[in-house]
């Protein structure tokens, strides 16, 4: 027995005192609207009205359950409001998962003109460098540079960022200066652990396409991470032009080889197709593509690159940092050599 629509035809029999007049807004027959009220009672195991050839009546049980009915009736009836009108309107809270430095060089800035566009939305923020269990995590929306496997969520690239070459000016006295491309063999390069192949910087210089291999020391999962190495002289870090922009105004770093265009940065936003329904999140998906496509300086598609030339740098223990935790590896080496380079048509 289906007990919202047992309650809806009870209630309506006890306001109106009368089957037939409640079979008539039903659309129904006087019958069928008793047989209803007859199973529902049954089902209660309780009797809610007396039946006359002339009216109804309700019985204690009735009118006590008569009144519970109808806030239930009306909570359901709200809550169906709501339900309808969240197709067009975002509110509610939104859960969002950000790598580490998204939050303060892309969101926060403009986070207020979010909030003012929706104001009967919450927003939370989370960090995260992985992509996991969403749901089990309750989180509605990842946003981060990770590639997904998991084909249980929905991935959208929402735009790029041009990446440069940083390093401090204290590290670049000890050093000295990077003149080349090939003059990088020579010095320390800082490597993104998040990237599908991580020694591997794709890069344009004067039309000319390439791709070079470095072995490298130090490997961080987060732009924040990697710009708190190159500010403290490890090597050189290449991070989103964006989330450097504060170090290099200070000086605190300094932009190398400025004339080479490095790969972008994509940008994804994950999420579970059960979560994408709400507007909500659908807002702060639009808003923060957005952001990408405005913050993204002029320039192409990201570069697809295939030639390869290795550099090889001092051997050293390999460390990885992510969320703070420290391992060592042994140190990896590979053999220079050059290969082809492609001109861009």
């Amino acid at each position: 027995m289906d007990s919202i629509s047992g309650m809806s035809v009870f209630v309506r029999v006890a306001e109106l005192r009368s089957l037939s007049t409640a079979a008539r807004q039903f659309g129904v027959t006087p019958s069928a609207i008793s047989k209803t009220l007859a199973k529902f009672e049954a089902h209660l195991g309780i009797q809610l009205v007396h039946r006359t050839t002339r009216q109804v009546s309700l019985t204690e049980d009735g009118r006590t359950f008569f009144e519970r009915c109808k806030r239930i009736l009306a909570d359901v009836r709200e809550a169906e409001l709501e339900a309808s009108a969240s197709r067009t309107a975002a509110r509610g809270r939104v859960r969002v998962s950000l790598s580490a430095g998204l939050d303060r060089w892309l969101l926060l800035p403009q986070l207020s003109h979010f909030l003012d566009r929706h104001p009967d939305v919450n927003v939370e923020l989370t960090r995260s460098e992985e992509v996991g269990d969403l749901i089990g995590d309750g989180v509605d929306v990842a946003i981060n540079s990770e590639r997904l496997t998991d084909s249980q969520l929905i991935q959208k690239q929402l735009g790029s960022f041009e990446t440069c070459l940083v390093a401090s000016p204290g590290y670049l006295k000890r050093m000295g200066p990077v003149t080349t491309i090939e003059s990088l063999s020579r010095h320390q390069c800082l490597l993104d652990g998040r990237e599908a192949r991580p020694s591997e910087w794709k890069l344009v210089v004067e039309g000319i396409e390439s791709t070079l291999t470095i072995a490298h020391r130090l490997t961080a999962h987060s732009d924040d991470a990697l710009l708190a190495l190159a500010t403290a002289g490890y090597g050189l870090a290449r991070v989103p032009v964006r989330a450097a922009e504060e170090a290099l105004s200070s000086g605190a770093l300094v932009r190398v080889l400025p004339k080479v265009h490095f790969e972008e940065r994509v940008l994804y936003a994950a999420y579970a197709q059960v979560t994408h329904s709400g507007p909500r999140v659908r807002a702060l998906i639009d808003w923060v593509t957005q952001l990408a496509t405005t913050a993204r300086p002029a320039g192409g598609d990201v570069v697809r690159l295939h030639s390869v030339t290795s550099l090889e740098a001092p051997a050293a223990p390999a460390v990885a940092i992510m969320n703070g935790m420290h391992s060592v590896s042994a140190p990896r080496r590979s053999s220079a050599k050059t290969g082809t380079r492609t001109r861009l048509t």
